[in-house]
């Protein structure tokens, strides 16, 4: 792990630097122009088009010219071909050999600039909670038509733990106490009307 990152980090929003540095155009000291190079380096890939080439920037990784350097530092040109000739022989920065003279890599750029969590994308099908058991012991007791899924699985989704236990563990007894199948409700009114609570005298 890099020096400066083992006590931790300090999360601030990237306009408010830019605020800063616009504040104070001239950077401080070599420090705080390795700062400039964090924030101004490709947070993400990039493709760009130098005299009819095309070159692939990665995270981490810079085309601007020394000139643009120059104005990002605040200083003279001297000190900034200084300045990258030391982060050059320290090992700070890379000068990358790919027929652009500027390209710069920052080694170890996740470590300075942590990548963003990914988001789980959202989930094409609801949680099933036990529904589809329901829904085919249901029908395969009662025989009825499958109708109306997307309705049941809302009337599901709305029961309690243990009233889902008990819509499906009285299937049966609802069935068999029916004085006539046409009467059978269809899978989404047993739920809706909570028939599974139904109390009969034996």
């Amino acid at each position: 792990m890099l020096e400066s990152t083992k006590q931790g980090y300090l999360m601030v929003p990237r306009q408010l630097i830019h605020e800063i540095i616009c504040e104070c155009p001239e950077a401080a000291g070599e420090q705080e122009a390795f700062l400039r190079v964090l924030l101004y380096a490709n947070y993400k890939e990039s493709v760009y088009r130098r005299n009819g080439a095309e070159y692939v920037c990665a995270r981490g990784e810079s085309l601007f010219s020394y000139m643009q350097w120059t104005e990002i530092f605040g200083w003279r040109r001297s000190r900034t071909m200084r300045f990258f000739k030391k982060m050059f022989d320290c090992k700070r920065l890379v000068h990358l050999d790919d027929g652009h003279s500027t390209h710069i890599r920052i080694p170890d750029y996740d470590a300075w600039i942590p990548r963003a969590p990914k988001k789980e994308a959202a989930s094409a099908t609801p949680p099933d909670n036990g529904f589809n058991d329901f829904w085919e012991q249901y029908h395969e007791i009662t025989r009825k038509d499958k109708v109306n899924p997307a309705k049941a699985r809302k009337s599901w989704n709305r029961l309690s733990a243990n009233e889902r236990t008990a819509a499906v563990e009285n299937i049966e007894n609802y069935y068999g106490h029916l004085n006539s199948t046409l009467f059978c409700l269809q899978a989404v009114n047993y739920l809706s009307n909570k028939a599974f609570l139904n109390e009969y005298e034996y």
